[in-house]
């Protein structure tokens, strides 16, 4: 085997250790009902593409690094994998807890169906929320901001280089922070809703006290959620996808 060989052979799995581990954990692709293997041969396809623009970065190290050294590099580029999947899955991991509040406060507390991506057990309509995004995801094309962010990665965090810890600490506080607002902004008309809501149904309830006021109404309050849910959802996922494409991966 030729020096060179083996030095591509490195920067390749140097390459799919961080890939590997970043589709681990992206949204959509790391969904229970996508199949592993689907997840492993877009990892390597995206691996073998890198590798050659990381050849001549990667060269003159690679050529004569020991196998400890090479084991070293390969945990600290999963990790690094991981930290920015991660910070790609916050923005869904809002959406889904989010979706789940919003359908709790509008009624959907006790209804649960299977979920669409996860399989796992949810609100119908936190579901429809949930799948809503994740369509979204494919239809605005952000999968190709992903694509971009892997290659901008290596221009940030190259490989063989001391990691600034607390530069990523700061910025994965930064991206919680600017999910943290998002979520409240969307979850804010139904907080009022619902509080409206149940200080018209209580009044009423002391107006008439022989009707259940809070049985009756109940699938008026249902239905108003749901209305509500149609006009902001639209607003709230446009301004989602807004703070997605400005910078994925917080770089």
């Amino acid at each position: 085997m030729t020096p060179e060989f083996q030095v591509w052979i490195t920067v390749a799995l140097l390459a799919l250790a961080r890939v590997s581990a970043l589709f681990a954990v992206l949204p959509v692709f790391a969904a229970a009902r996508v199949p592993a293997t689907i997840r492993a041969y877009v990892a390597i396809a995206l691996s073998l593409s890198i590798t050659p623009t990381l050849y001549d970065a990667v060269y003159a190290s690679a050529e004569k690094i020991s196998q400890i050294e090479l084991l070293g590099l390969l945990i600290a580029e999963v990790g690094i994998g991981l930290y920015f999947g991660f910070m790609v899955r916050v923005f869904f991991l809002a959406v889904a807890f989010t979706s789940e509040f919003i359908s709790q406060q509008v009624g959907f507390m006790g209804m649960f169906v299977a979920s669409v991506t996860e399989g796992e057990m949810t609100t119908p309509l936190a579901d429809l929320i949930s799948l809503f995004s994740a369509a979204l995801f494919f239809a605005m094309e952000m999968h190709l901001y992903l694509i971009r962010g892997v290659f901008t990665s290596y221009e940030v965090l190259p490989i063989a280089t001391s990691v600034d810890i607390t530069s990523l600490i700061e910025a994965l506080a930064e991206r919680i922070s600017t999910v943290f607002v998002w979520s409240l902004q969307l979850g804010a008309p139904f907080i009022l809703y619902v509080t409206v809501c149940n200080l018209l149904l209580g009044l009423a309830n002391r107006l008439v006290p022989q009707v259940p006021v809070q049985f009756v109404m109940a699938p008026g309050v249902l239905f108003g959620g749901l209305a509500l849910a149609l006009l902001t959802l639209p607003v709230a996922m446009e301004r989602l996808t807004t703070h997605f494409t400005i910078g994925a991966f917080g770089l």
